[in-house]
C-alpha cells in the first residue's frame, strides 16, 4: 500500500488519517511535524511510527469524545482498533478455554464436581446418582475467532503500517448487528478477566466503526480544529478546575453612582498557568497554533499582557508571559527554540515583567511525544532567558 505524508501548512486542513479507494493511506500531519523522509535506520523508522501512534491516538480521543461536532470525524474506532490489536499480538486468537460443567452427559468426568454430588449406597458399593462432565463450546469459540479475524483484517488496512502487522483479508458472512449479538451472548458467559477485555473491545470497535466506508477504500480518521489539541498539550502542566478560575481577570458594569449593574460578561482566561512552590516566577503561557513564521496580532499581546498584570497583582509574584508556537527545528534533538520577545514601544528597562512576552517555538514532533517533559523544559529555558536577559 503506498502512505503519502503530507503537512498542514497552513493549519487550516485536517490532520488524521484518509484511506482512499485506490489503496492509498494519507496521513496528514500538523505544523511543523517532521516526518519519515529524513528517517534513515530502522530504529529512527521505529521511533517515527511510535510518534504516529501517539499522535493519531490524540485525535481519536478526540473525535471519539466529540463525533457529533462539525470539526471532528471518524468513520474508524482507532482507540478499540488499538486495544484488539494488541489483545491479538499478546493473546493469539480467542480460545474458548472457560469449560461449561454438564450433568449426566458424554465426556470427560468431572470427578470433584460428580464426588460432591449426591451418592447411594448398592450392594455395599457407592453408586454417584448424577455424573458431572466438562464441556468446551467450540462453535461459539470458531465464531468469536471469525469475528475476531474479520475485524484484524480490517484493523491491518488502516494502521497495520504503524505496527508492521499484516492480516490478510477475512471476510465472513455476518452483519453488524449478528457479530454483536453473537460477542454479547459469549460476554455474559465469560467470568475470566481477558476474555472479557477481548470481547468489549470488539464490541467497541464493530459498533463504532463504518465498515461500508472501510471496505471502499473510503474511510477517515481526522480533526480540522487541532489547534485546540496544541492548546490541552501545553496545558499538560498547567493549573486545572478550580483552582485556575482563581487567576480570570473579572470585570463587571456599574451606574454612574457606584451601584453595581446586574449583567453577565463572559469570562476571559488564560489558557495555561504554571504555580508551583520551588518555582521562583508564574508562567502566563498562550497555545498559538499557526502557520510557521506568523506571529500573534495585537488583540493577543494586549490581552496576554492584562493576564500577566492580573495574575501578578493578585499573586504578588513576578509573571513571565510566553507565546507557544509549533515549529519543525532544525535539528530533531532540540525541542525548544526562544525566537525573541515582545516589549512595548517604551524601553525595556520601564517595562513590568508580565510585558515582555516571549515567542517559544517547540518541535511538534517532540512536543507530541512527550509534551509533559517538554513543558517542563520549557519552564526552565524560559526561567534561564529571562534572567540572563531582565535582571
Amino acid at each position: 500500500m503506498k502512505i503519502d505524508y503530507k503537512i498542514n501548512e497552513n493549519g487550516k486542513e485536517y490532520v488524521g488519517i484518509y484511506l482512499k479507494d485506490n489503496n492509498e493511506l494519507q496521513i496528514r500531519l500538523p505544523i511543523g511535524y517532521r516526518y519519515n523522509e529524513e528517517e534513515k535506520g530502522e530504529k529512527e523508522k521505529k521511533e517515527f511510527k511510535q510518534d504516529i501512534k501517539k499522535l493519531m491516538k490524540l485525535i481519536a480521543n478526540k473525535t471519539k469524545i466529540g463525533s457529533n461536532e462539525e470539526n471532528l470525524s471518524s468513520d474508524f474506532c482507532f482507540i478499540s482498533a488499538i486495544k484488539v490489536l494488541e489483545n491479538y499480538l499478546q493473546y493469539g486468537l480467542y480460545r474458548q478455554t472457560q469449560k461449561e460443567i454438564k450433568k449426566n452427559e458424554k465426556g470427560k468426568v468431572n470427578w470433584r464436581k460428580t464426588l460432591n454430588s449426591q451418592k447411594l449406597l448398592y450392594n455395599n458399593k457407592i453408586i454417584y446418582r448424577d455424573v458431572y462432565v466438562n464441556k468446551t463450546n467450540y462453535f461459539a469459540e470458531k465464531e468469536i475467532q471469525e469475528i475476531q479475524k474479520y475485524c484484524l483484517s480490517n484493523i491491518s488496512k488502516v494502521i497495520g503500517f504503524i505496527w508492521n502487522f499484516s492480516f490478510s483479508y477475512f471476510n465472513i458472512n455476518y452483519s453488524n448487528t449478528e457479530m454483536l449479538k453473537l460477542l454479547k451472548k459469549e460476554l455474559k458467559e465469560t467470568n475470566q478477566d481477558i476474555k472479557i477485555e477481548i470481547l468489549n473491545n470488539l464490541i467497541d470497535f464493530i459498533a463504532n466503526t463504518n465498515f461500508e466506508k472501510l471496505n471502499k477504500g473510503n474511510i477517515f480518521i481526522k480533526y480540522k480544529e487541532f489547534q485546540y489539541i496544541w492548546e490541552e498539550l501545553v496545558d499538560s502542566i498547567g493549573i486545572k478546575g478550580e483552582e485556575k478560575k482563581k487567576y480570570y481577570p473579572k470585570a463587571r458594569y456599574y451606574y454612574l453612582e457606584g451601584k453595581a449593574y446586574k449583567s453577565n460578561i463572559r469570562l476571559q482566561f488564560p489558557d495555561t498557568i504554571v504555580n508551583r512552590e520551588d518555582l521562583k516566577y508564574i508562567y502566563v503561557l498562550d497555545a498559538k497554533y499557526y502557520p510557521e513564521d506568523s506571529l500573534p496580532e495585537e488583540y493577543s499581546i494586549f490581552k496576554q499582557v492584562r493576564y500577566g498584570q492580573h495574575v501578578s497583582k493578585i499573586k504578588q509574584k513576578k509573571v513571565i508571559n510566553a507565546f507557544i508556537l509549533p515549529k519543525k527545528l532544525n535539528n530533531k534533538n532540540i525541542e525548544i527554540s526562544i525566537f525573541g520577545k515582545l516589549l512595548d514601544s517604551v524601553t525595556e528597562s520601564e517595562l513590568n515583567s508580565y510585558e515582555k512576552i516571549y515567542v517559544v517555538y517547540v518541535d511538534t514532533r517532540n512536543f507530541i511525544a512527550k509534551p509533559k517533559e517538554v513543558m517542563q523544559e520549557m519552564i526552565k529555558k524560559l526561567t534561564d532567558c529571562y534572567e540572563k536577559y531582565s535582571m
